[in-house]
This record gives structure tokens, C-alpha cells and sequence, in this order.
């Protein structure tokens, strides 16, 4: 079966679905994780500035602590394709907004730049679907992982809201995939693992710093699972 690209009419529908079936996801790690990075920030400045990278119809900072809500002096939302300007922010937030995105280190490089330095660093939090987010050179600052993620899709044959009917071999192999759980016995359950990636102006700094330290051998056993990655 070939591959053809989304209209933005279905990615519309299909990130809503994942958004709708994801509800653990952002209750018990994004909102959580995003507080916690939060904290300092606001504890240390009168107010924040935050830039949301294609947020839809609903701002993830509205689920925020209200402490941590009344400290955003300044928020702007952007869509993924319009990432250029000249402004800097505290925060640039990509909550799973990069899927359509085809160079990630290219608006990973320019997010970067849109992140104060001072007084406090500036953070670009990315959360994404765990092991399909890749960088390349960008070393991040802080990782966090979500391995009890799941995606809830109501199974009936009822068509989207997209205007094309499914084909009933697609309906059989999610129903193939996907699991039933005893509280939802009308839905069906993928695991959706998730990852959490902070960075800082510090991320492209490696090439400079092994100048100075080198890299361990390859066959040097390290322990800590953040290190390694």
C-alpha cells in the first residue's frame, strides 16, 4: 500500500483523534513535566514570555497550575511552518507538533535562537512519540520518558469527519493492532509511548566542547541511561 501525504483536512482529523485518545498522556507526563520546568523560570522572574509551535485549538498551558498560568506575561502561538521571527522567548514548546516537520534539527537550530540566554536559559521543550524523534547533533538537556502511553480510538464503523470513507481492510488491521481493555470494551487501545527533549542554547556547543575533552571510547560502560543516550 502506497504512502501519500495527509491534507491538512486529515491531519487536522487524525490529531485530534490522538489528541482526544491520549488524555492519560498529557494528565499524568506532559502537563506534570512542563510544570516542573516551568517552576524555576517563574520563580526566578516577575513574569514569562512563551512561544506555543502549532498548539490547535487548545492552548496546553490552559491546563497549567493557575500560579503558573498568571506568571506568562507574554504568549504567542505559531503554526509549524511560520517558525521565523525576530522575537526571543523563555519558552518555545513543540507539543507533538513536529510530526509533518521534514528537517527537525533545521527548526530545531532556529528555536534555539528564539530562546533567551539571560538572565535565565531559556528552554525549547519538545514532546513527541517516543523513538521516532531524531536530531541528529543537538544534545539535549534534560530527557523524560512515558512508557505507560496510550492512544484510544472508539471502534465502530462510523467514517471521519474527513469526507472519505475507510476502507474496511484499514478498519481490520487496527483492530488487528490494536488491544481491548476492560473499561473501554468499545475502544481500541494502542500503546503510544511518549518522550520529553529539553534543550538549551547549550545544545549545539558539543563540537566546541570535545575540542577540549574528548569523547569516551565507545567501549567505556556507562551506567546512567541519560548519559548513554
Amino acid at each position: 500500500m502506497g504512502q501519500k501525504p495527509l491534507s491538512d483536512e486529515q491531519y487536522r482529523s487524525a490529531f485530534d483523534v490522538l489528541v482526544q485518545g491520549s488524555k492519560m498522556s498529557y494528565r499524568d507526563f506532559i502537563i506534570p513535566q512542563l510544570s516542573q520546568l516551568l517552576r524555576p523560570l517563574v520563580d526566578a522572574q516577575s513574569s514569562i514570555s512563551v512561544l506555543e509551535v502549532g498548539p490547535g485549538p487548545s492552548s496546553i498551558f490552559g491546563h497549567l497550575p493557575d500560579r503558573l498560568r498568571r506568571k506568562i506575561g507574554r504568549y504567542a502561538a505559531f503554526q509549524p511552518n511560520s517558525l521565523f521571527a525576530n522575537e526571543t522567548y523563555d519558552i518555545v514548546l513543540f507539543c507533538h507538533s513536529m510530526y509533518g516537520m521534514k528537517s527537525k534539527r533545521r527548526v530545531m537550530e532556529h528555536a534555539l535562537r528564539m530562546v533567551k540566554n539571560r538572565p535565565q536559559k531559556g528552554l525549547v521543550v519538545v514532546f513527541h512519540r517516543s523513538g521516532s524523534l531524531h536530531f541528529e547533533d543537538p544534545v539535549c538537556h534534560k530527557m523524560a520518558f512515558f512508557g505507560n502511553g496510550v492512544v484510544r480510538v472508539v471502534d465502530d464503523n462510523q467514517d471521519t469527519d474527513v469526507g472519505n470513507p475507510i476502507p474496511a481492510d484499514w478498519r481490520q488491521v487496527c483492530r488487528t493492532l490494536g488491544r481491548r481493555g476492560e473499561a473501554y470494551s468499545n475502544h481500541l487501545l494502542f500503546s503510544a509511548p511518549e518522550a520529553m527533549v529539553v534543550l538549551t542554547h547549550d545544545a549545539t556547543s558539543l563540537p566546541e566542547l570535545t575540542t577540549q575533552v574528548p569523547l569516551a571510547d565507545s567501549g567505556t560502560t556507562i551506567k546512567n541511561w541519560m548519559a548513554r543516550s
